[in-house]
This record gives structure tokens, C-alpha cells and sequence, in this order.
């Protein structure tokens, strides 16, 4: 139960974490104009 409750927890932090790496990536191919 306590595996269950750290895994909630971290999976949005990695999720969030994913999303803001796309985000760069997105902003770097546009002034790259790749």
C-alpha cells in the first residue's frame, strides 16, 4: 500500500516532468527551424 501511494506520487512529477521536456524540445526545433 505504501509502493501504491509513492508511485501516485511520482508518476505526475514524471509525467510533468515529460511534458516540460517536450516543451523544450518544441521551443529548440522552432529556433533551430529544424
Amino acid at each position: 500500500m505504501q509502493e501504491l501511494r509513492g508511485a501516485s506520487r511520482s508518476i505526475p512529477l514524471f509525467l510533468s516532468s515529460c511534458e516540460q521536456l517536450m516543451i523544450g524540445l518544441r521551443k529548440f526545433t522552432r529556433t533551430t527551424k529544424f
